[in-house]
């Protein structure tokens, strides 16, 4: 578990399924994450339990975002392996960050992704970190930007734009 003032950061565990589910069933939510992809509903449970099983097979995954005064689900951040899809990035852990929009706009997400970078390079030992993010998803390229990411490509496979840190920025 990571604690930061306002939040804490808890391992995904199976328990964390449901929650989950329904985040990944919130089209206003998944509309930058699934980049307007249909899943199925086994399919989407596939996507939610590959983040929960990254624990116990990569040594590292997705924390569930809790508000440490009222403990309400604010929303998940974590890592994954990286899609090897993005030429010249093999090897990197990808950052993941998901907030509901009602805890938008609050700082959360950033407080969030620099208490997991900080984990990733001091404990982790990554080298380097990058996120792929929507070019239309402004908000989240903000919270890039915030902690120290750089923007690095296009990426046409992805359509997404990719971000970068190293363990020296941080």
């Amino acid at each position: 578990m990571l604690t930061t003032e306002r939040l804490s950061l808890i391992p995904l565990t199976q328990a964390d399924l449901p929650e989950l589910l329904k985040l990944y069933h919130d089209a206003d939510m998944m509309r930058y994450i699934l980049m307007g992809h249909q899943y199925t509903d086994e399919a989407l449970q596939a996507r939610a339990q590959n983040l929960i099983d990254s624990w116990q097979r990569d040594g590292f995954g997705y924390y569930r975002v809790l508000g440490r005064d009222q403990g309400d689900i604010i929303g998940y951040v974590g890592f994954r392996r990286l899609a090897e899809s993005i030429k010249g990035f093999d090897g990197y852990a990808e950052l993941g960050y998901m907030i509901w929009p009602w805890f938008a706009g609050k700082g959360y997400a950033t407080e969030a992704v620099q208490a997991c970078m900080k984990v990733g390079f001091s404990q982790l030992g990554f080298d380097s970190i990058v996120a792929t993010i929507a070019p239309e998803n402004q908000a989240s390229a903000v919270v890039a930007q915030r902690v120290g990411m750089r923007y690095m490509a296009y990426d046409e496979l992805l359509h997404s734009d990719i971000y970068v840190a190293d363990n020296t920025q941080i």
